[in-house]
């Protein structure tokens, strides 16, 4: 048995959006149908490729005529339990299945100003200011290989999916693919509404080498460094010269990066890739190689752990990046069946009885998760819980207060109170409670344990074995309470020969595959958006708890699942890695082409910005000639020298509307304050306003949400909050752990609870320089109106 052992569900549309939320779906055990025209997936090897990747364990039927899709579409709108449909454009009949949830994920969405309008993975990674922060800053920016956005929005389709089913109700969820991409950078937004500061291409983190791809004799390695000691990196190379003094602290690293970097390179020209990362893992480095499609065929650690399933046909192919026992099925090639067939198998289909929880708004009401998280994926799967109704306690320490730490904080100005005013705290904890207690102390842990009965779900980040040294393994958990589910989130999961290894997102993008497909034809890989990887972790990790939730409720047992960063990242380049088994040619990388269109491509318009376009056949360079009033001269000639001409005479936005007036995809390369400022994501509820409470007064921003389309975001009338910490310590302990108020007064005068950090813990961070962070192209621009803006968008929105 399987989660979704029983579940009929049906795909329609076919962008790689929800067929890879349908492949997520077969994976998870349901059984799939996707309908589909005759002869899509066979005119060429990147076509078959992606069949093999994003079929996988779905049964497809053909229609010849058109005259056979309604039947199709009104038995799967009767019959299916779910149905994932990316027709753009076509009215989306309500299911009239009693429990059935359909899920439409299109480009922008049902509703606002821009539904309807086409779009390609390109342009939506620069309408969402994905493109943006991607590439070298000395060039225009590059797109991340494949279809990024689009997968990602499979992600988000298939959570909401198995939510819907675990909620038990008829329910619709509509997902723009506009939002997806823009709430993929939310820190670049943050630095804008906070700080005035428009983000650029530079370097992510600014610590010297953190993130870069450094060369190798046979590749790149890449590390995140930022509080790394230097004599380490001496150890690494047994590189004498990098013990210096210059290079001891923080501060004297930057100021002398150039000398720094330049002895690394040096240092690592003469070894090997792989020498290196496993030196630096024996080092406890947090590193990683920039691995190829050939590297992850060959990974020991993908092949110990089975994350690269073998199917019937030989194919071996990344799974759904988690592992639990009798969670998902096996991996199976793709099928056809006859469309006489798929009507009998739909009319035939008797949905399993399933209880009510929450409500169609909240499914996950109801819940109560425990989630010992920090830094970036895990917080925001929980986010992502919390905002469908789930109750989220975090557990956090006053000794260690990382994510509390970073910030842009309001106006730039960190305050005496920091801690509980920077952005990436109200971005990543809003909606959720605050348990701040010592787990380095018996009472802190007795506490948790005495909560451990009455929660659903117990979600952790640590590295492999710390939950175990807190006295909080999975054995303590399975006897407080046999019906919890148990996520474990770490770098490269539990078990495996890189199990022990740290990993962050620009790590885990090189070890994953996609840096080496990223980057310009002509020059080295390039990592994607800094935030990448953690995004698909985070919906990764959303996907595994509720489709555990959908297994315990079978079982009455909570599973554990074992998740990796690693093989959720590896999952991104699954076509890559069919191209390659089906006879391709190592993959390249292709700028911002694509082979399957007739031209891809960045343009420099008159006003000095940039417009992304992807004409995809003829059709789509006529209606390009049309609007730009210049039909001989594209009908005649290449579209890339003489578009570049005709579009340097047009300015950028009024471009773009006479292009999506003309159903050409087109989409300005946007930074952080168009994103912000951009109608359609406004009219479709992509933010969530937030409240910061502070001495001197509430502070009110937006932060990127993905709307639901039957979740609602925080307004600006009646923002959401985000916790103070330590602000429930006390309801929790009296609601959860059933502790008198005695004992809750006891722990804080002992300090094993409190809403301060413990002393030294805090020093204040610095206000973000903009001055150096022009001068290193991390930020591009200042504007000082910033927050005017701000305000007038809130008054515009009300």
């Amino acid at each position: 048995m399987t989660a979704l052992e029983g579940v009929l569900a049906v795909e329609v549309g076919g962008s790689p959006a929800s067929r890879f939320a349908a492949r997520l779906l077969a994976a998870g055990g349901a059984r799939v149908i996707r309908i589909a025209p005759h002869g899509q997936e066979e005119d060429s090897l990147r076509r078959r490729a992606e069949h093999r990747a994003y079929d996988a364990g779905v049964e497809t039927v053909r229609y010849e005529h058109p005259a056979e899709f309604e039947p199709l579409l009104r038995a799967a709108l009767e019959y299916a339990d779910v149905v994932i449909d990316s027709r753009d454009g076509a009215e989306a009949a309500p299911s009239s299945s009693p429990s059935g949830v359909h899920v439409r994920v299109t480009p922008f969405g049902r509703t606002g100003p821009l539904a309807g309008r086409p779009a390609s993975d390109l342009t939506l990674q620069a309408y969402g200011g994905f493109l943006w922060l991607s590439g070298h800053p000395e060039r225009e920016p590059v797109k991340a290989a494949l279809d990024q956005v689009h997968l990602l929005g499979g992600r988000v389709a298939a959570f909401l999916a198995v939510a819907g089913l675990y909620g038990g109700r008829a329910v619709r969820f509509d997902v723009g693919l506009a939002e997806v991409a823009a709430s993929i950078p939310p820190f670049h937004i943050q630095q804008y509404t906070h700080a005035g500061a428009i983000a650029g291409r530079g370097p992510a983190v600014e610590a010297p080498l953190d993130g870069q791809h450094v060369p190798t004799e046979d590749g790149y390695v890449t590390f995140a460094t930022g509080n790394t000691p230097h004599e380490m990196f001496a150890a690494l190379f047994d590189d004498e010269s990098l013990v210096d003094e210059r290079f001891a602290t923080p501060d004297g690293r930057a100021q002398h990066r150039a000398a720094l970097e330049a002895a690394v390179h040096t240092a690592a020209a003469g070894r090997a890739k792989r020498e290196l990362f496993e030196r630096a893992m024996s080092l406890n480095i947090v590193a990683g190689m920039v691995q190829t499609v050939d590297d992850l065929l060959a990974c020991s650690q993908l092949a110990k752990r089975g994350a690269l399933a073998t199917d019937a046909d030989g194919m071996r192919l990344p799974g759904a990046g988690f592992a639990a026992e009798g969670l998902l099925s096996p991996s199976v090639p793709p099928r056809t069946i006859d469309v006489a067939g798929a009507l009998s198998a739909l009319a035939s289909h008797r949905p399993a009885p399933r209880r009510q929880h929450g409500s169609p708004d909240a499914p996950l009401a109801g819940l109560t998760m425990l989630s010992f998280e920090d830094v970036i994926a895990l917080p925001w799967a929980t986010v992502q819980m919390a905002r469908l109704g789930a109750r989220v306690v975090r557990v956090e320490s006053r000794s260690r207060l990382q994510s509390r730490h970073w910030g842009v904080f309001p106006d730039n100005q960190p305050s005496e109170e920091y801690w509980n005013e920077g952005a990436n705290h109200a971005h990543l904890y809003r909606r959720k409670e605050s348990l701040a207690v010592d787990l380095a102390s018996s009472d802190g842990v007795s506490a948790i344990r005495r909560i451990l009965p009455h929660v659903d779900a117990v979600l952790e980040n640590f590295r492999p074995g710390v939950l175990e040294r807190l006295g909080l393994g999975p054995d303590v958990i399975r006897e407080a309470n046999p019906g919890a589910l148990l996520l474990r989130s770490s770098g490269y999961g539990q078990t495996g020969p890189y199990r022990s290894m740290g990993a962050f997102a620009r790590t885990i993008d090189a070890m994953s595959g996609l840096t080496d497909l990223t980057g310009y034809v002509d020059g080295p890989p390039q990592r994607a958006n800094p935030s990448f990887m953690d995004t698909v972790s985070a919906w990764n990790i959303a996907l595994a708890t509720v489709l555990g939730l959908v297994e315990r409720e079978r079982t009455g047992r909570g599973p554990t699942i074992d998740h990796s960063m690693y093989e959720a990242g590896v999952s991104t380049v699954a076509v890559a890695l069919a191209e390659r088994q089906l006879g391709g040619d190592a993959p390249r990388r292709r700028g911002n082409g694509d082979p399957d269109a007739d031209a891809q491509e960045i343009f420099e318009t008159a006003d000095g910005r940039l417009i992304a376009l992807t004409l995809r056949d003829h059709d789509d360079r006529s209606r390009l000639a049309r609007a730009l009033g210049c039909d001989e001269v594209l009908a005649t000639e290449p579209v890339g020298p003489s578009l570049k001409a005709i579009v340097r005479r047009r300015n950028a936005f009024e471009l773009e509307a006479a292009l999506t007036r003309a159903d050409v995809a087109a989409s300005v390369v946007r930074d952080s304050r168009d994103v912000l400022l951009e109608p359609h994501l406004h009219e479709r509820g992509a933010f969530d306003w937030v409240r910061t409470r502070r001495t001197a007064g509430d502070y009110v921003r937006p932060y990127p949400a993905i709307p639901f389309g039957s979740s609602s975001s925080g307004s600006p009338e009646a923002p959401a909050d985000h916790p103070r910490l330590g602000e429930h310590n006390a309801a929790v302990l009296r609601d959860l752990a059933g502790l008198p108020l005695a004992k809750i007064e006891s722990l804080a005068r002992l300090g094993v609870t409190g809403t301060e950090p413990v002393a030294g813990a805090a020093p204040r961070p610095r206000p973000l320089n903009v001055e150096i962070a022009l001068a290193r192209r991390v930020v591009t621009d200042s504007d000082a109106g910033y927050a005017e803006a701000v305000e007038a968008l809130r008054r515009r929105v009300r």
